[in-house]
């Protein structure tokens, strides 16, 4: 085999891991981000999957999802007003703590009912929490690893979002049928604990600042700034849109447990 091809698949193929071996701080974000996906995703399973249980209808479990797509978008907006204020690491240890709070309601509604508003609410407060979280993570990177080293920095944490939406509902699934939705929303209790404590690896990430200008407000008003300039950039705003159409429309999942249920005949497994 030419000595090339070794070169050429590690340039273009397999993923650029230099900023894991120069940054300790991005080897913390990225071990809290595994293992936070993982438990987010065991949880985007049981809960259209506790939904169905309860009402046997795909229109609450279609409704439930779409709860989720507001927060999502406000907590998205919201948190990048704040990591322009405040010490990024800061504002991901208190998502992260928040996090663990909604699922262990989750779970103490499994444990106590199950009651259907708890799967409204708490999924929408984690769906809003996550929208501040992706912010906090994306304005650490280039301090971490170099703006040089960004896109490889995306392309693994792109790379662990992907293998978490395989593995996750596969696991859940099994957890589902053996355990119950109660174990599956306390090991997502346990997974956000576990990025709570990555977090608490890396160094202060206050936000960047030029002498003698006035300290950043977070609030609407830097929101509102933000979207004025993506109106005016075509490209920018072309790719939100076709995003938020491929996060609303691209995916059935609220059919996925009356499928499992009836067409496939296989419940959780």
């Amino acid at each position: 085999m030419s000595p090339l091809l070794p070169r050429w698949l590690s340039r273009h193929i397999l993923l650029d891991l230099t900023p894991l071996r120069r940054s300790r701080d991005y080897r913390a974000l990225i071990s809290g981000l595994g293992v936070s996906v993982l438990g987010n995703q065991l949880t985007a399973v049981a809960v259209p999957y506790q939904v169905y249980t309860i009402t046997h209808s795909s229109l609450y479990v279609g409704l439930v999802s779409l709860a989720q797509l507001f927060p999502l978008i406000l907590g998205s907006l919201f948190g990048g007003s704040v990591v322009d204020a405040v010490d990024r690491r800061r504002m991901l240890l208190v998502v992260e703590v928040l996090g663990a709070a909604s699922s262990a309601g989750l779970a103490l509604n499994s444990d106590f009912g199950p009651a259907l508003w708890p799967l409204f609410l708490f999924p929408a407060v984690t769906a809003a929490l996550s929208g501040m979280d992706s912010a906090a993570r994306n304005a650490m990177i280039p301090g971490m690893v170099g703006l040089r080293s960004v896109p490889a920095a995306n392309a693994m944490f792109q790379a662990l979002f992907q293998t978490g939406a395989i593995v996750g509902p596969a696991v859940a699934g099994l957890l589902l049928a053996g355990a119950g939705a109660r174990v599956v929303y306390w090991l997502d209790v346990a997974s956000f604990g576990a990025a709570a404590i990555a977090v608490l690896f890396i160094s202060p990430q206050p936000p960047p600042s030029s002498p003698g200008a006035a300290p950043t407000r977070p609030g609407w008003r830097s929101t509102a700034e933000g979207l004025r300039f993506v109106r005016r950039s075509q490209t920018v705003l072309g790719a939100y849109l076709i995003d938020l159409n491929a996060m609303v429309f691209g995916m059935p999942r609220a059919l996925f447990p009356e499928m499992a249920a009836t067409v496939f005949g296989g419940g959780p497994w």
